[in-house]
């Protein structure tokens, strides 16, 4: 009796080393020698049929290792046995790990917790010299998504590890010499949400927007013995209106410091803060005094041309005398010259057009100021010349140039003024005296008809009618111009009608089972990307899950959703008789669809 005891109590420590033998964990290190300069990637992988409450690992505190980010993945593997399918799972944690000093390092053992245990991955040893070792991961800057921050207490201590640096190339300037001003983000934590909430103010000076970030694009930066990750949000180019110390005002952004994540290690909660750079002072120094009495306040370096449309003008039709101005500096500053012309030409408005370049760390363009003339007689005349006057910062002086004047010859015109025809542009516009035509009236005298009283009831009656019928038509073409008009609300508004004629266009499974499982997913995504207002071209179900939740859709919809995918991923390859299964499945599709349809009305 007591050896059968000890028999069952060993089947049935066997039976649970068993179960438990049904997941395991390993781990590796890309590399086992790196440079101080490089980075190391630790890679988790678990795998079993059942994980449940699995954690995420977590990389501890260390004076060896600096913590870069971490990204994570899973994949699922189906295998159809008979009617029933099974499933394992494989989860792939990755670690960014940076090196802190030279030397044999140790990547600890990390704790793995899952189905109520807990294993460990083995150690590693690393060796780190100086410099950076071919053959691996140079080091850069981690993911905007993926630092590693710590965990804030106060705000005092977000401040220190979060803040907007202001910085200018110069701390002293001339009356209109540009200076740059550049706005850096530093954080040492994961962000979202950031916006600008206060404008720069630039008082006394005149502000060029050179750079706003569209998208947030880290670099990583060491201050202190600190790493951040920054991010340049703006870039200005300033000119100083007139001397004296000037201050200025820096952004204000709003975001939110990310500090709980889940266990896919996606952030869901954080704290909102506004962070704000230091004001900065700079000395504008006034131009020297002897400056000639047409100088305008352009300070750079700049040319001027002048140049003649047609080449052969002719009287009475119009010409133009163009005035072009290039350079580097203040372009802004530059006006229309003050010209005279010959008596008898008219002139007429001043076209000014141009092109100001800000891709360089210095501001440039060109300014086009075209005079059209209209010459009213034949002969020799000559066009004024036009000056320019700047301060030159290399010379440290002003400087004047010219262009012009300019012989014309203006030959015959073909018509003279003459028979209330005038040529005022270079355009023709006629002015024609007497176009005025009357109206032949076929009756003497016009008379007032008489309604019949029935008449009047009809038209009291018809008139509801006649007003709904109206409406009627009024919203059915404003709806079918919308739905023509905006592309994105004809997609939302058909997006289930599309998706069902989609599915009844599946083929046969028997015919085409690959292209049965790829029509019916493409149904699913594009429904949801057209309800989303998403491109159907690149729509993942993983990375619109978060989106359909905001739309409180289930998440048991959403995970029935996602094993659909699964599944009909499974099916292309899937050996045997897959008919049954594709009805289920195709049945499955539109019974999900129209459950996240009702969802989003």
């Amino acid at each position: 009796m007591v050896r059968l005891r000890q028999i069952c109590i060993c089947l049935l420590l066997f039976a649970v080393a068993a179960a438990m033998a049904d997941w395991s964990v390993s781990a590796s290190v890309d590399r086992e020698k790196i440079g101080l300069d490089d980075n190391l990637t630790l890679t988790i992988t678990v795998s079993g049929d059942e994980l449940s409450g699995l954690k995420k690992p977590v990389f501890p505190e260390s004076d060896e290792w600096a913590f870069m980010g971490s990204s994570q993945s899973s994949s699922t593997n189906f295998q159809l046995i008979g009617t029933k399918m099974s499933r394992s799972i494989t989860y792939t944690f990755r670690f960014t790990l940076a090196p802190q000093k030279k030397g044999t390092l140790t990547v600890p053992k990390l704790p793995i917790e899952a189905n109520g245990e807990t294993r460990h991955t083995q150690s590693f040893q690393v060796t780190v010299v100086e410099g950076s070792v071919g053959g691996g991961q140079a080091r850069a800057a981690p993911a905007p998504n993926q630092p590693a921050p710590p965990q804030p207490a106060s705000e005092s201590d977000i401040g220190e590890d979060l803040f907007l640096s202001v910085h200018t190339d110069k701390t002293e300037a001339m009356v209109g010499e540009q200076i740059n001003v550049t706005f850096t983000l530093y954080t040492r934590y994961n962000l979202s949400n950031i916006s600008l909430s206060k404008d720069a103010v630039f008082d006394g000076f005149w502000a060029d927007e050179l750079y706003m970030a569209k998208q947030l694009d880290y670099q990583r930066r060491t201050v202190n013995g600190k790493v951040y990750n920054t991010v340049v949000i703006a870039k200005f180019g300033i000119f100083g209106l007139n001397a004296g110390e000037k201050t200025i005002e820096p952004m204000q952004l709003k975001c939110t410091v990310l500090t709980q994540r889940d266990f896919w290690g996606i952030f869901r909660g954080g704290k909102t803060v506004n962070v704000t750079g230091r004001p900065v002072k700079i000395n504008i120094k006034p131009l020297p005094s002897n400056a000639p009495d047409d100088f305008d306040g352009l300070v750079g370096d700049f040319s001027i041309t002048a140049e003649v449309k047609p080449d052969d003008p002719k009287s009475n039709e119009a010409m133009s005398y163009i005035i072009l101005y290039s350079g580097t500096g203040n372009i802004h500053n530059l006006q229309a010259p003050k010209l005279e012309f010959p008596p008898s030409f008219e002139k007429y408005d001043v076209q000014e057009s141009g092109n100001i370049n800000k891709e360089g760390a210095r501001i440039s363009g060109n300014k086009r100021f075209e005079f059209v003339l209209v010459p009213r007689t034949a002969g020799e005349f000559q066009l004024p010349k036009a000056r320019l006057v700047y301060y030159d910062l290399k010379s440290k002086k002003y400087v004047t140039k010219t262009a012009g004047p300019i012989d014309i010859t203006v030959g015959q015109g073909k018509r003279e003024q003459a028979g209330g025809v005038q040529l005022i542009s270079r355009g023709e516009v006629f002015r024609v005296g007497e176009d005025i035509r009357y109206i032949a009236p076929d009756a003497k005298r016009l008379q007032m008809g008489t309604l019949s009283s029935g008449g009047i009831v009809r038209f009291w009656y018809l008139l509801p009618i006649e007003l709904m019928f109206v409406l009627i038509i009024f919203f059915i073409r404003r709806r079918q111009d919308k739905l023509s008009s905006d592309i994105g609300y004809a997609r939302y508004t058909r997006a289930l009608r599309r998706a069902m004629a989609e599915l009844r266009d599946a083929p046969a499974v028997t015919d085409d089972s690959e292209g049965f499982a790829g029509v019916v997913q493409d149904a699913v995504l594009h429904y949801l990307a057209d309800r989303l207002g998403l491109p159907r071209e690149s729509v993942v179900f993983t990375d619109i899950r978060d989106r359909l939740t905001e739309r409180r859709i289930k998440d048991e919809t959403l995970d029935q959703i996602e094993e659909l995918l699964e599944q009909l991923s499974f099916l292309r390859f899937a050996p045997g008789d897959k008919e049954a299964a594709s009805r289920e499945l195709l049945d499955k599709a539109k019974m999900l669809i129209t459950r996240v349809d009702k969802a989003f009305k």
